[in-house]
């Protein structure tokens, strides 16, 4: 038998607290008040629930263009070597010199610049560049990156080397020469010159004065190798441009004897000589008089600049004049020192 409080309980739209606590005396579960206090479903007014706001996910903002623009470049005009300009402009990239290139006439990067260093704010960068000798004269752009934006400005490259002389033209082989190189652009190092004929010469080069910033004057000590055959040869600059440089062959270095010591030399016997003099050889020499005399010359000791020799010589047992007035000459020398022959005890 059901309890008609219960259906009257199902049936509410509304139950206040007594009636709950009624529902509750009769014996009801708890769902069963709760469902009893829940309004019957109605398809035609369904309950409004409440609507939350679901959560927007919107893209970061774009940032604002960071494309760099070059503004000016001092000095717009620059000679080969290692040269510093000033960039002007906004968004510049510093610190990082590989964010700077630069290209010739086509685009392409050129081979002939190296950037060094970039130093400064966004808005004025100084740039280190090393740029060739040998970079053609002409426009190049400068190009500038930032966070994959470019921006560039152009300016120029004056002509390298020009204008070459030298003086004196003519030097001799085998001599320290001094030369005079004139000309705009010239390099600073003395591996910059060459002297080139059919071959180029191995000549000994070295810069004995260099007035910079880019000199149009420079003084290079030059040493001709002895035996290089005379004619007319080229100074070249950089392996490029050059001025016409004749050489001369070198004179025959003509031996002199200056000095003999000891001054006696006895026949038969192997003796020591220390002989002083110029151009001398390490054992050509031979000792005459009123004839050749037989001897046997071998050497010991030559010094670097052919100032000194020392040699060891034994005059065969042969006629002679016993007091007779002898001399030590070396083999092409025109100069001899006097020596004395004497007998020894046989």
């Amino acid at each position: 038998m059901s309890n008609p409080n219960v259906g009257d309980a199902l049936a509410a739209q509304d139950l206040s607290v007594a009636e709950t606590a009624g529902l509750r005396a009769s014996g009801l579960a708890a769902n069963q008040i709760v469902r009893a206090r829940r309004p019957p479903f109605d398809p035609d007014n369904p309950p409004e629930f409440p609507v939350f706001p679901q959560p927007v996910f919107l893209p970061p903002p774009l940032p604002i263009s960071q494309a760099p623009r070059l503004v000016s470049i001092q000095p717009g005009q620059v000679t080969p070597g290692l040269q510093n300009v000033v960039v002007t402009g906004v968004n510049l990239p510093t610190i990082l010199p590989y964010n700077y290139s630069v290209l010739d006439g086509s685009g392409a990067p050129s081979p002939f610049f190296q950037i060094l260093s970039a130093v400064g704010t966004s808005d004025m960068v100084t740039l280190g560049l090393a740029i060739s000798p040998l970079t053609p004269g002409g426009t190049y752009v400068l190009q500038a990156q930032n966070n994959g934006l470019t921006g560039s400005i152009q300016f120029v490259i004056v002509s390298g080397v020009t204008g070459i002389a030298v003086q004196p033209s003519t030097i001799q082989a085998g001599a320290q020469s001094v030369l005079t190189v004139t000309g705009s652009n010239l390099p600073p190092y003395p591996q910059g010159y060459s002297i080139v004929g059919a071959t180029p010469i191995a000549a000994g080069i070295s810069i004995l004065s260099f007035p910079p910033p880019n000199p149009n004057s420079v003084s290079l000590l030059v040493n001709i190798p002895q035996g290089t055959p005379g004619g007319n040869y080229q100074l070249l600059v950089l392996g490029l441009r050059g001025a016409p440089l004749q050489i001369l062959s070198a004179a025959p270095a003509v031996p002199r004897v200056d000095s003999v010591q000891p001054f006696e030399i006895v026949v038969g016997v192997r003796t020591t000589l220390s002989i002083r003099g110029v151009n001398l050889p390490s054992s050509s020499y031979f000792i005459a008089g009123f004839g050749p005399i037989q001897a046997d010359f071998f050497p010991r000791s030559l010094a670097d600049d052919r100032t000194n020799a020392v040699v060891d010589v034994t005059v065969k047992l042969d006629q002679f004049i016993p007091n007779a007035a002898y001399s030590l000459f070396a083999v092409g020398g025109g100069q001899g020192a006097p020596v004395l022959l004497i007998r020894g005890a046989f």
